[in-house]
């Protein structure tokens, strides 16, 4: 079974707005303090492949697991919602065990801190 497919522009808007609505509508939070989406630099992105590529067992690795949290960014004191992308093995194992309480090993193929666009930019305006 495939573990996501590519979307139409309507089907992306349609699951953002669904998402936004939750958190307004339903949750009652200010569209301002609610983090729509992450923004992730692309050579930042491209390390973690590079890294995953560069693993001994990369050939056992086939997706990447998306968790959700909150963190406090620099200049901040509130969290806000975050994301931690970790590899995955085709056994469907992760290859951090990042949401328990073992050890993380010392591989480069962790990524946070992401940036809480396109609606609550820490400059101030709309990231694209």
């Amino acid at each position: 079974m495939s573990n996501g497919r590519k979307l139409t522009l309507e089907e992306a808007k349609e699951i953002i707005l669904a998402f936004e609505e939750e958190q307004t509508q339903v949750l009652k939070r200010p569209l301002e303090e609610v983090g729509i989406g992450q923004k992730l630099d692309l050579s930042l992105l491209e390390d973690f492949i590079a890294a995953i590529k560069a693993h001994p067992k990369s050939h056992e690795i086939d997706a990447v697991r998306i968790y959700l949290g909150k963190s406090i960014r620099p200049g901040s004191s509130v969290k806000q919602y975050d994301i931690v992308l970790v590899p995955v093995f085709k056994d469907g194992h992760d290859i951090h065990k990042v949401y328990d309480v073992h050890p993380l090993t010392a591989l480069d193929t962790l990524i946070g801190n992401t940036l809480p666009c396109p609606n609550v930019c820490p400059n101030g305006f709309m990231c694209k």
